[in-house]
C-alpha cells in the first residue's frame, strides 16, 4: 500500500492543469510537505523511493519550468545550487557507482533543486509571497495544536500510528518517536526528530512575526492565535539548538527597522556577537569542565565538541568528494553525526560543504546589504508593488485618494491597509477596492529591504541549528525554497524599472490581483 506516496503527483498534475502551478504549490505541495511524515515512501526495486513531498514536487516543478523558464536568467547563486547537486552525484558516483546516484538523484532533484527553482521563478509574485507564507504559518501552527497530546502522552495518532498500518517500520528509521526530557515527550509531529521540528517552527515564528506587523491577518486575535501556537509549539520541542537560534533570528530581524539609525544598529550588533561569542565559549568550557559529562546538558554539549576532534581527521582523508553517503567508518558510541556541515564534508567532501557554505553567506551577505540600504530600489513596478507583503513602515500607508492606475500585472498582488482613522478592518484591498497612497515620500526601497530581513532571518536561524543538528525531513526542501526566494527579490531588485512586465500569467491563474492587465 505504499504506493499511495504517488497520490500527490497525480492531485498536483491535477491543479495544475485545471487552476494553475502556483494554486498547486499553495494547495498540493505545501500541505504535503508540511502535514505528512518525510520518512514515508513507495518502494519498489530497481527504482529509487519517492517520497510524499517529492511526488507532489515534480509535476509542479515541471508546470512551472514550461510556463516561467523562458524568462530566467541565470546567476552565481543558480550555479552553487547546481553545483552543489553534482557534487553530490559525482561523491555518490565514485563511492556507490550509478546504482547509489540511482537511489538519491530523485530525492536531491525534487528535495532541493526543484524547490529552488520553483521558488525562483514563482515568488516574482508578491501575491504569492504572501499566500505561501500565510499557508506555511497556518500549516505549523496546526501541527503545533496536534501535537499536544503528543507532548503529555509521548505518541501521536495522527503522525505516527495512522501510518504504520500502511508503511511499516518506515517511521522508526530515525529512532523511535517517543523522546522525552523534563518528564515530557518532545514533540517531532510529521518531522523526523524534535530538532527539525525546532527549526521549522522556528522558521515559522519569524515568518509569522512579519505577517503580524504588516497587519496580514484580517483578525488580529487570529495572529496573536498563530503565534502562541507557534510559540508553544517551539517550546514544546525542547531542543535547545534551535532555541538559541531563533535568538539569532530575532537579533537579524532588528536590522531593517534600524537601518536610519547607523549607531544605534552597529550597538545592537556588536552587543549580539559579544553575547553569542560568550555562550560559545561558556557552553566550550562547560563540556570540558569536570573531567566529565554530569548531566544531560553537559553530555550533549560535549558529544558535539568531541565530533570535530574525532571526525574531522576523517573528512580530511578524502577531501575533495568524500566518503559517500553514510562510506565512512563510524566511531564506535558516536554513530550520529550532528552537525551538518562535518556530515557534508564526510558524505561529499569539502568541495560539496564548501559550496554549501558559499550559498549560504553569499545570499546571506546579499540579503543583508538590500535591508541596510537606505536608497529607493530601481525595480519597483507601481506603488502597489512596493507596498506588497513585506513590512511596511507603520502608518506609511492608509486609505483614500484616487485608485491606482491600472498598469502593472507582472506582481500585482494584495496590498496591505494601514491604521488610518475609519479604514476598513480588511487587511488586504480587493481588485475593485480603492487604492492607497503614501502620506509621506514613499521609500521604494523600504519593503524590499524590509523582506530582505525576514528572509535573512530564516536562513540564518536554519544555518544555525544545524551546527548540531542534520538538514534533514522538512528542513531541506524550506532552506532551499527560502533560498530561490531571497535570489527571486535579489534578482527583481537588480532589474531597471521597466523590466520584468512580461510574465506569463499561466502559473498564477487562479490567485487574486490588484491592478487591471494593461
Amino acid at each position: 500500500m505504499d504506493v499511495i506516496a504517488l497520490a500527490p503527483a497525480f492531485l498536483a498534475a491535477l491543479v495544475c492543469l485545471v487552476a494553475s502551478p502556483a494554486r498547486a504549490f499553495l494547495l498540493v505541495y505545501l500541505p504535503v510537505l508540511l502535514l505528512v511524515p518525510s520518512e514515508l515512501r513507495w518502494q519498489l526495486y530497481g527504482l529509487p523511493d519517492v517520497a510524499f513531498e517529492d511526488a507532489a514536487m515534480a509535476p509542479v516543478a515541471l508546470a512551472v519550468g514550461l510556463t516561467c523558464a523562458w524568462r530566467w536568467r541565470p546567476s552565481v547563486t543558480d550555479a552553487l545550487v547546481a553545483g552543489f547537486v553534482l557534487l553530490q552525484v559525482a561523491s555518490e558516483w565514485r563511492a556507490g557507482g550509478a546504482t547509489a546516484v540511482q537511489d538519491n538523484l530523485f530525492s536531491w532533484t525534487c528535495g532541493l533543486l526543484f524547490p529552488y527553482l520553483v521558488a525562483r521563478w514563482l515568488f516574482t509574485s508578491a501575491e504569492l509571497r504572501l499566500a505561501a507564507a500565510r499557508t506555511t504559518v497556518a500549516l505549523l501552527a496546526l501541527v503545533a495544536v496536534l501535537s499536544l497530546w503528543e507532548f503529555r502522552m509521548g505518541s501521536n495518532p495522527l503522525f505516527g500510528d495512522a501510518w504504520r498500518g500502511l508503511f511499516g517500520d518506515q517511521l522508526d528509521q530515525f529512532g523511535p518517536r517517543n523522546a522525552f526530557r523534563f518528564g515530557f515527550a518532545r514533540i517531532r509531529g510529521p518531522f523526523p526528530h524534535a530538532i527539525l521540528a525546532g527549526m521549522l517552527f522556528g522558521a515559522g515564528l519569524v515568518l509569522q512575526l512579519a505577517l503580524h506587523r504588516a497587519r496580514a491577518w484580517r483578525n488580529r486575535g487570529v495572529s496573536l492565535l498563530l503565534l502562541a501556537a507557534l510559540a508553544g509549539g517551539m517550546a514544546m520541542t525542547l531542543s535547545r539548538g534551535p532555541w538559541l537560534a531563533l535568538a539569532a533570528s530575532l537579533a537579524v530581524l532588528v536590522v531593517h527597522p534600524l537601518r536610519r539609525r547607523p549607531r544605534l544598529l552597529a550597538g545592537a550588533l556588536v552587543t549580539a556577537a559579544l553575547v553569542g561569542g560568550l555562550v560559545l565559549v561558556a557552553m566550550d568550557r562547560y563540556a570540558t569542565s569536570g573531567g566529565g559529562a554530569a548531566d544531560t546538558l553537559q553530555r550533549t554539549v560535549s558529544y558535539r565538541r568531541q565530533l570535530l576532534d574525532l571526525y574531522v581527521p576523517l573528512a580530511l582523508e578524502r577531501p575533495l568528494l568524500g566518503w559517500g553517503n553514510l562510506g565512512w567508518e563510524a566511531v564506535r558510541g558516536m554513530e550520529s553525526v550532528d552537525n551538518q556541515y562535518l556530515l557534508l564534508s564526510l558524505n561529499n567532501g569539502l568541495l560539496a560543504a564548501g559550496t554549501f557554505v558559499a550559498l549560504l553567506l553569499g545570499t546571506a551577505a546579499r540579503l543583508l546589504r538590500l535591508a541596510l540600504r537606505t536608497t529607493p530600489t530601481s525595480a519597483a513596478a507601481s506603488p502597489t508593488d512596493r507596498a506588497l507583503v513585506a513590512l511596511p513602515r507603520d502608518g506609511a500607508w492608509r486609505a483614500g485618494g484616487a485608485a491606482l492606475a491600472e498598469r502593472s500585472t507582472s506582481r500585482a498582488g494584495l496590498v496591505p491597509l494601514g491604521d488610518a482613522p475609519g479604514a476598513s478592518r480588511r487587511v488586504f484591498l480587493p481588485a475593485d477596492a480603492a487604492a492607497l497612497a503614501p502620506t509621506h515620500p514613499s521609500d521604494d526601497g523600504a519593503d524590499d529591504g524590509a523582506l530582505a530581513c525576514v528572509l535573512l532571518a530564516v536562513i540564518v536561524g536554519i544555518a544555525a541549528s544545524i551546527a548540531t543538528a542534520w538538514l534533514g525531513g522538512q528542513t531541506q526542501p524550506l532552506l532551499f525554497l527560502v533560498l530561490g526566494a531571497s535570489e527571486a527579490l535579489l534578482q527583481r531588485d537588480r532589474r531597471p524599472a521597466t523590466a520584468g512586465a512580461r510574465v506569463d500569467r499561466r502559473a498564477f491563474h487562479g490567485l487574486p490581483a490588484v491592478g487591471g492587465t494593461s
